[in-house]
């Protein structure tokens, strides 16, 4: 299976390119609290992300 981690690792640039003028500072803060997500099954630790 596929990890949205994967998916955004392969595609960031490529929609950072299309969409810098209309993403948010909210956008950013939530793709890269994606990115160092990770999950009991990946080996990490689990728990919300709070802000």
């Amino acid at each position: 299976m596929i990890s949205l981690v994967a998916i955004l690792e392969r595609y960031e640039k490529d929609f950072h390119k299309k969409y810098a003028v209309k993403l948010l500072p909210g956008h950013l803060k939530a793709i890269s609290a994606i990115k160092r997500c990770r999950t009991a099954l990946s080996g990490g630790v689990t728990g919300m992300i709070v802000s």
